[in-house]
């Protein structure tokens, strides 16, 4: 993943790769962000948490709808009122 393309898109503060474990692996930070590879590592954690509870959420609604076609899970994101995270 090429991390500073990802960081031409507008408003992008920080751009960053995790293990499936939540490890912290590489990042960029935009100059002046409040952001630290501390908090990218907190949040790289929590975004682990999360795809394993949207897993959770999806094999639970086919199972119980019979409905296909939410696994495999192929990202999320998360709408906050000053970040957000995809």
């Amino acid at each position: 993943m090429d991390l500073q393309k990802l960081m031409e898109l507008p408003g992008a503060l920080a751009a960053f790769t995790y293990s499936d474990r939540g490890d912290l692996q590489s990042h960029v930070l935009r100059e002046g962000t409040e952001l630290t590879p501390q908090v990218l590592d907190l949040l790289a954690r929590s975004c682990v948490a999360n795809q394993a509870i949207a897993g959770l959420e999806a094999r639970g609604w086919e199972a119980l709808t019979g409905q296909a076609g939410f696994l495999p899970l192929h990202g999320f994101s998360v709408v906050g009122l000053e970040w957000s995270v995809v």
